[in-house]
């Protein structure tokens, strides 16, 4: 049903169901698309951030000022107390990875935070990336075998709240009585006090069954170990075949595209109408330039299950981008209307913004599209997904006549991927 944001005025054709969960969230004030909603919730988390600091600072200066004033210690307390908030954030997710590593699963990724990447890197063999918003995370795992999968997984969920559970437990150890005082509160710091009270939060928090809409409607750790006895085998075995579709991606992101299709090839033999390794298979058709196929590959797939709108968001803009590397004419209208769906749905996400921006650029609006496509290119997930962009906009920038700033870019796409399957392409357009 089309439905209009209420912030950026973008009026699109999504599910039903899907307006009237988030509308219901909203308590039927406005209704914000997905990438509106997304960037109002990490503002407020911003200037959530920025006070949480803001009253450390002004509880040190009234401190400073009037050691005697109470209400400068108040306010330190308050800030240790968001500090510690903060921090437990990172036992939380790495208990999550440590124990599904132990019992077997593959850790993809331990994430903490939201926003742009701030680090990556390893931690105790994980790789881990920290965002530029410490609020929340994300641990990602997959099962290499479905064998006493619930037993597993019980063990690996509710680890994030045993150790927050195990640090306010020792705290009080440490602190004896004195975590259930707060007469000194406004008289001098009580950093074991705050750190207790935020474990306690967080164990709470998280042990709370419900659905995080910040994580993507991801739910609790409380929600899923009530989940855990009663999942089916349909969703046992797509936990299994994301597996196979997230070995296959670390693989193209390392340039190992023969690799990545022997990891679909195995994941599609198991599960042949796996929407993950499908939409999976669509993408290695596109690395090998065979793009009617894979146009092909994605309209079934968007047929096969269209109510899911973040899925729905994904295969629309593969669509869009395939479109734009067709090259025909009559296919233009259907990517700009694709295009604008998926960012009204998704466009927070690299490679939609990256796909909009082609749109854009193949009808001639150079203006919004560079924008867009540069973006794209800085926070791409991959090598790859840079030099793609890098294609584009070199393209764009050589249209406009801007011959030099388009060899830069190409130049650039080389670098980050010699066997780019738009690099040819682009090569002819600025040499034209």
């Amino acid at each position: 049903m089309p439905i209009k944001c209420d912030c950026c005025g973008v009026q699109t054709e999504i599910a039903e169901s899907f307006v009237k969960e988030r509308k219901s969230f909203q308590r039927h004030t406005k209704y914000y698309c997905p990438t509106c909603w997304s960037e109002r919730q990490l503002a407020t988390h911003k200037w959530s951030l920025l006070w949480t600091f803001g009253i450390g600072i002004i509880g040190a200066l009234l401190i400073w000022w009037s050691p005697e004033f109470g209400t400068g210690w108040l306010l330190t307390n308050l800030f240790l107390f968001q500090f510690f908030l903060i921090l437990t954030i990172v036992p939380h997710e790495l208990s999550h990875a440590l124990i599904a590593h132990y019992v077997g699963f593959r850790v993809f990724a331990v994430n903490i935070g939201f926003g742009q990447k701030l680090w990556k890197g390893k931690f105790l063999g994980l790789d881990v990336e920290l965002k530029v918003i410490p609020v929340g995370g994300v641990t990602l795992v997959a099962p290499r075998e479905t064998k006493r999968f619930r037993r597993k997984l019980f063990l690996i969920v509710v680890a994030g709240p045993l150790i927050n559970l195990a640090i306010a437990l020792l705290t009080m150890a440490f602190a004896g009585k004195g975590v259930w005082n707060w007469n000194q509160v406004d008289q001098r710091p009580i950093p074991l006090t705050m750190l207790f009270y935020a474990n306690v939060w967080v164990l709470v928090f998280n042990l709370w069954p419900r659905v995080i809409k910040l994580l993507g409607n991801t739910a609790s750790d409380g929600k899923q170990l009530l989940n855990i006895p009663f999942l089916k085998s349909g969703k046992i075995e797509e936990a299994h075949a994301f597996w196979f579709a997230g070995e296959a991606a670390r693989c193209h992101d390392r340039g190992d595209f023969e690799d990545a299709n022997l990891w679909f090839e195995r994941g599609l033999a198991l599960y042949p109408n796996n929407v993950l390794l499908l939409n999976g298979r669509g993408l290695r058709l596109l690395q090998q330039s065979k793009y009617e196929e894979e146009r092909n590959c994605f309209s079934s797939l968007l047929k096969s299950d269209s109510e899911k709108p973040a899925f729905r968001a994904v295969i629309l803009n593969n669509i869009a981008y395939t479109n734009v590397l067709i090259g025909k004419q009559e296919l233009l209208d259907e990517a700009d209307r694709f295009s604008q769906e998926a960012m009204a749905n998704l466009g927070s996400m690299p490679s939609i913004r990256g796909t909009r921006g082609a749109v854009l650029a193949e009808l001639g609006r150079f203006n919004e599209a560079l924008p867009l496509l540069h973006d794209a290119m800085q926070r791409g997930a991959s090598a790859s997904s840079k030099a793609q962009n890098a294609c584009l906009i070199a393209m764009a920038e050589a249209r406009q006549g801007n011959v030099s700033g388009a060899q830069k870019f190409l130049f650039e796409a080389r670098k980050l991927d010699a066997r780019c399957p738009l690099l040819e392409r682009a090569e002819v357009v600025v040499a034209g």
